[in-house]
């Protein structure tokens, strides 16, 4: 068609239709730039997001690695002879009590949250609810919660 366009006797309308053309080869062009740049966005965009997630990753691990949680300290007090004791709101959560005499002890407002209580001697004990373990059958389970 650009051929014809010099020679005499061309067609009028041949300049217009060769503008047309090319208007609908930019605009072909356009989206295939477009296209092409969407999609490199996107690879981007992934690539981004993956560096992002394991950027975070690895900030968590150093928090956590740089303030380990604290380690968990029980009072050991198997088979110990704890009579008379004065344990007034006492912290012994996940104590190891088995087979301590608490005979006379006061435990009123102690903490035994998990506390291991395999015959324990309960013997004129004040109970962490302030309740006497003669009155509770010679013993406090059940009444280990403070009042």
């Amino acid at each position: 068609m650009v051929a014809q366009l010099g020679k005499p006797g061309a067609d009028p309308r041949l300049r217009e239709r060769i503008e047309a053309m090319d208007r609908r080869i930019e605009a072909v062009e356009d989206v295939a730039s477009h296209e092409a740049l969407k999609a490199t966005f996107e690879r981007c965009l992934r690539r981004l997001l993956v560096a992002a997630l394991v950027a975070a990753i690895g900030i968590i691990a150093y928090a956590w690695a740089a303030n380990p949680p604290p380690k968990t300290v029980t009072a050991d007090l198997r088979n110990a002879r704890l009579t008379g004791a004065f344990l007034r709101d006492a912290d012994l959560r996940n104590a190891k009590l088995d087979g301590a005499d608490l005979t006379g002890a006061d435990l009123t407002g102690a903490d035994l949250t998990g506390a291991s209580l395999v015959k324990v001697v309960w013997s004129r004990t004040t109970c962490p609810d302030g309740t006497a373990s003669d009155e509770n059958g010679d013993t406090c389970q059940g009444h280990l919660s403070p009042g």
